[in-house]
């Protein structure tokens, strides 16, 4: 939320059109209590010094253009929960809503796993030393993670790590499989995108899922089939390419040196 404050809502869809990314909306902050056209808003950012002087200063800003969502039809559902909680028949307006394409996603998990490897003109201008940060970040299990630190019967090892676990396995105790993934959970979709590694056997994969459990078609009552349908398809789904992946034949053997040494301190 800090970062987005600071770079602004123009300057970030700007930013991401230049890269490529034309198409991502960041219509809304993630709060339930606050509308879409917040987003639109950055409050003003001070940076202070060890002695409390201001070494920098940006103002307020309001962006006054108009994005368009990329779907006509973002309508989905038979019934929606209002701001009160009550059902209203018809289908649930997307169209002001964060917006990010499937394929989107896996090219951007693609590009910040093999930025390094791009031609200079199409990497992400991004340090290495936080490159490795962030995907240090995404495959740590809650447990491993300093700041914050997360209760164990809460927050288990495969939270949030559907492909492949599937969000049921409460300790993983072998450490030559890593998922490095980000994952969406609302309103009966449910999202994981992944860079699987594995290296004992050096292998290495990309999969994205993106799935709607939502039987009732009834938007914002909380009650999906992410458990009985959707949790379960994605591990069964990780794990069929992880299999295949295991016993397919290779002409060369995957270097992932790099990855390793990120998560042997743990």
């Amino acid at each position: 939320a800090r970062v987005y404050e600071f770079v602004g809502y123009d300057y970030a869809h700007a930013k991401l059109s230049v890269m490529g990314y034309k198409n991502i909306r960041l219509f809304n902050r993630l709060d339930a209590q606050c509308p879409g056209d917040t987003a639109k808003i950055t409050p003003p950012v001070y940076f202070l010094n060890e002695l409390g002087d201001t070494v920098y200063k940006q103002p307020l800003a309001v962006f006054s253009g108009e994005l368009m969502h990329p779907v006509k039809n973002s309508k989905v559902g038979n019934f929606y929960a209002n701001p009160n909680g009550k059902l209203v028949k018809g289908p649930k307006d997307f169209s002001n809503h964060n917006y990010l394409e499937m394929d989107d996603l896996h090219n951007l998990m693609k590009q910040i796993v093999f930025n390094n490897y791009q031609p200079i003109r199409k990497r992400l201008r991004i340090s290495n030393e936080s490159r490795l940060f962030m995907l240090k970040e995404l495959g740590l299990y809650p447990r491993e993670s300093d700041h914050p630190k997360y209760d164990k019967l809460v927050f288990y090892d495969s939270f949030k790590k559907y492909l492949l676990y599937g969000s049921s396995t409460p300790l993983i105790d072998q450490d030559s499989i890593r998922v490095i993934n980000i994952v969406g959970r609302a309103y009966g979709f449910l999202i994981d995108c992944a860079y699987i590694v594995d290296f004992k056997n050096h292998i290495e994969f990309f999969l994205t899922c993106s799935m709607y459990v939502n039987e009732s078609n009834k938007i914002g009552t909380g009650k999906y089939e992410y458990d009985q349908l959707g949790l379960p398809f994605m591990k069964d789904l990780g794990g069929c390419i992880y299999n295949y992946e295991r016993n397919r034949e290779r002409k060369t053997v995957a270097d992932l040196t790099e990855f390793k040494d990120l998560f042997e301190t743990k």
